[in-house]
């Protein structure tokens, strides 16, 4: 048994006016061949997750090319066409040696490329030509992959995430290779796919409780009944181009069960879909309610901005409302911690000094269209090198590099600035540069979902707040021109799938 595994990640924001380039991949990881299990080994990854069922497996393990880049703008023509050029490459050269008797892929499923709407679908077609039909081909997905008939027709098996916030990224990969591998003795498996014309907000989206809870216990026990893998897919939302939507994948040998399966989920979903629907306290009311809260520390959710959705990182709308309430004096029970990307003033700090007086705008560069800026003036606490490794339950063991970073503190406030977006979910972001979210009154923090994971455990209290950026949960403020209409929330009407 011969098995060929390699990756190619990153999910596209078509309202960040940041693109995503090669050196945003390179930034996170590049991989290639043996580099790759050296790199994963301990990690809660999907490759990670098929280098150990192929292992298990007694197989034959191919790594081929492996490369992610944190969540942005579309992906350049330009970069899209090296990397799937250098994983199409590596994999006819393995072929060229043997066949190849599975293939498995670690995708995201919502990437987007200047010019190409369906990446994924590209290289799994590409990959097809490749292999030949009798080659299985078996890829893992993020939750919130757009899954196309482009992506169900070239693959064999497509399996996604079972959790929000994701902590099941090597289980599912390894999901995906028992069924892949199956395939090779048994009858052969399909990817039936069910599209909704549905987006919802990810702050909802969790799998803890609530709707998408109640549509992953239905999945479960659908597979209980013989079924490969049942997927349940919340899109990411901020995709402009037709086809995107919401959907349910269920594998299996029987293509019809599978079919009525894959209906009746997506029926349930529709139904719920109004539940997914987020209320946004105002920025000034959220810091005051924090504030008035009894110990700590309260999140602040700046969803809007949140890199790991695509936004820049750069709104200091936040900081701004803290800074306000430092000003006045008041003692606020402890350490308010933000966080703001702005190479420029982290350069500026780093050159000052620890301990210099520091006086600039931070924030509101990349995406001043829709963020402003603040002026600080304060002084620098701390720099760092913005580099640490995952700690918490999701993406464990997987390193990230934010750039040269610095603590700037005015009273009780400290604005970590980065010189690259990173997600800020684990608390290692802050805990790198010396603050203890577990300590402070308030912790900002820009993701919707995933830091649930994490803060869950300590959090006094969540306040989600109405902050401007390019992945509000306000879906209809976009200026949409591409997607399929109608498609709810933007629009109101009856469907069955």
């Amino acid at each position: 048994m011969r098995i060929a595994v390699g990756g190619l990640m990153q999910e596209s924001n078509s309202f960040s006016p940041v693109g995503t380039v090669l050196a945003d991949f390179e930034s996170e990881y590049l991989l290639r061949g043996t580099e790759i299990p050296e790199f994963f080994a301990g990690t809660n990854t999907e490759i990670a997750g098929f280098l150990n069922a192929c292992e298990s497996a007694g197989a034959e393990t191919i790594p081929l090319f492996a490369a992610a880049a944190n969540s942005g703008g579309n992906v350049t023509a330009d970069t899209f066409a090296t990397l799937s050029g250098e994983l199409l490459g590596s994999l006819r050269q393995v072929t060229a040696e043997a066949p190849v008797n599975v293939l498995l892929l670690a995708l995201h499923g919502s990437m987007c490329v200047d010019g190409e709407d369906d990446p994924e679908g590209a290289v799994l077609d590409s990959c097809r030509s490749i292999v030949g039909p009798e080659c299985v081909i078996g890829a893992s997905l993020d939750l919130h992959a757009n899954v196309t008939e482009r992506m169900v027709r070239a693959a064999d098996v497509l399996v996604g995430y079972r959790t929000y916030p994701h902590v099941d990224q090597a289980s599912t990969a390894q999901r995906a290779a028992s069924a892949a591998l199956s395939a090779t003795k048994g009858p052969r498996l399909h990817t039936v796919l069910q599209e909704l014309p549905l987006l919802v907000p990810a702050e909802h989206m969790q799998t803890t409780d609530g709707p998408m809870h109640e549509l992953r216990t239905q999945a479960d026990l659908v597979e209980t009944e013989g079924l490969a893998a049942v997927s349940v897919f919340g899109v990411q939302p901020w995709l402009d181009f037709p086809g995107v939507g919401c959907s349910v994948t269920v594998v299996g040998s029987d293509e019809a069960a599978a079919r009525d399966h894959a209906r009746r989920l997506a029926g349930e979903f529709w139904r719920r879909r109004d539940r997914f629907a987020v209320e946004l306290m105002d920025i000034e009311r959220g810091v005051r309610e924090a504030l008035e809260t009894e110990g700590g520390p309260v999140v602040l959710v700046d969803s809007a901005d949140c890199p790991s959705s695509g936004a820049p990182g750069d709104s200091a709308a936040i900081p701004a409302a803290l800074l306000d309430y430092a000003g006045t004096g008041v003692d606020v029970g402890g350490l308010c911690l933000t966080t703001v990307v702005d190479a420029e003033a982290a350069a500026a700090a780093q050159s000052a000094g620890v301990g210099a007086s520091i006086d600039l705008t931070v924030g509101g560069k990349l995406d001043p269209a829709r963020s402003k800026g603040v002026r600080f003036a304060g002084r620098v606490e701390r720099v760092t090198d913005g580099r640490f490794v995952r700690k918490g339950p999701a993406f464990t063991g997987l390193p990230l590099d934010a750039g040269p970073s610095a603590v700037l503190a005015h009273g009780s406030v400290r604005v970590l600035v980065t010189s690259k977006p990173v997600p800020t979910s684990d608390p290692e972001f802050f805990r790198a540069a010396g603050l203890e979210p577990a300590d402070a009154k308030i912790v900002s923090i820009k993701s919707p979902t995933l830091f649930r994971a994490s803060y869950d455990r300590f959090a006094r209290r969540i306040i989600y707040v109405d902050t401007p950026g390019a992945a509000s949960a306000n879906l209809r403020q976009f200026p949409w021109k591409r997607i399929s209409r109608p498609i709810y929330p933007l629009d109101d009407f009856d469907w069955e799938p």
